[in-house]
């Protein structure tokens, strides 16, 4: 499609492809402004559900006006093709800043950011169950937004999923997730916990080669305290992430409000050392996925034989995302799907 006018958009060029969707940069030629066109990957199946997934998508994201959430400008159709209308981002996944390594006070920085974004989410009632670093875009001037709607529940709208589905991707589902339970905003509280852990600790707080023993590790063990990995992390950062991550609802953060406050705290009393800290850092071969990553492609199956039902959609962590790059290709964006 490069090169080609859809309406009043000239695309200019491919910028990432996933599981369900593919993602152009394009010119508005009316406004003369730089947008991200989404359109369902050619690779789905046209069915009524994905359609209406890819409309609930335009309306959870379209109904939210915050700076750490990617604005939705509109959904549009063209010769029989609906495509959702989004702002382009110049800057790169939260995944590939984590790959190419991150300062402690910027990864604080974008749990705070990211915690904004999504109370004003849960505030319109929007849950998004599948916050990941590949789901986050974080701009040249360092703002982090929140992508991707294509499994948010929206309230007051009728279900797209089967009561008892399990939905997400797999490494950073919350126990209820897996127990295929009903996702309330701790479930997503939860999902930010197991990021903020990943870009401090520089690590997934749970990391196994099998599905089965990552689920496993989920619903029953602790993580390693991020002290006892950097011990330029305090006790007040391992008791915001224990908490965060807290196995039963009701033991963790209740609001967002919570944890942003906390985080911001901690962000407030950093020592010039430990704002400037790596702590995530770049490896040769951080590219390759990690133990959970690998585990997570092989989930789809296992989840349908544990709970007896099919999944809804698969659990890769690296292609689930509207606006997250594919790695093989490096450019000025990781604004894709």
């Amino acid at each position: 499609m490069t090169g080609e006018t859809i309406g009043h958009y000239r695309i200019l060029e491919k910028v990432g492809e996933g599981g369900m969707g593919v993602v152009y940069k394009a010119e508005d030629t009316r406004l003369r402004r730089l947008v991200a066109l989404k359109f369902l990957s050619a690779r789905t199946a046209p069915d009524a559900q994905a359609e209406a997934r890819f409309l609930r998508e335009a309306q959870a994201g379209g109904g939210l006006d915050h700076p750490n959430v990617c604005r939705v400008h509109g959904l549009e159709e063209h010769e029989g093709r609906t495509f959702i209308v989004m702002a382009f981002v110049e800057g790169e996944s939260l995944a590939r800043r984590i790959r190419s390594g991150l300062k402690l006070g910027e990864a604080l920085d974008i749990a705070i950011q990211i915690g904004e974004g999504l109370k004003a989410a849960h505030e319109r009632g929007i849950l998004h169950r599948d916050v990941k670093p590949a789901n986050i875009l974080v701009s040249a001037e360092g703002t982090a937004k929140l992508t991707d709607f294509g499994i948010a529940f929206v309230r007051d709208r009728s279900r797209l999923t089967l009561p008892g589905t399990v939905m997400g991707t797999l490494t950073y589902m919350a126990p209820e997730q897996l127990r295929a339970e009903d996702a309330d905003p701790r479930t997503d509280i939860w999902a930010l916990g197991v990021v903020l852990y990943e870009m401090c600790a520089g690590r997934l707080p749970f990391d196994r080669a099998d599905a089965v023993k990552l689920t496993k590790a989920i619903l029953e063990e602790d993580p390693l305290k991020p002290s006892a990995i950097h011990p330029m992390l305090t006790q007040e950062f391992d008791e915001i992430v224990e908490k965060a991550l807290a196995k039963a609802r009701e033991d963790r953060y209740q609001h967002l409000d919570g944890l942003v406050a906390d985080l911001r705290s901690l962000r407030r009393r950093l020592t010039p050392g430990q704002e400037a800290f790596a702590c995530s850092v770049p490896e040769i071969g951080r590219d390759a996925p990690s133990e959970a990553a690998s585990a997570a492609t092989r989930a789809r199956s296992w989840i349908g034989r544990l709970f007896g039902r099919r999944p809804d959609g698969p659990p890769r962590p690296d292609v689930t995302s509207s606006q997250a790059r594919t790695p093989e290709r490096p450019s000025r964006t990781d604004q894709a799907r």
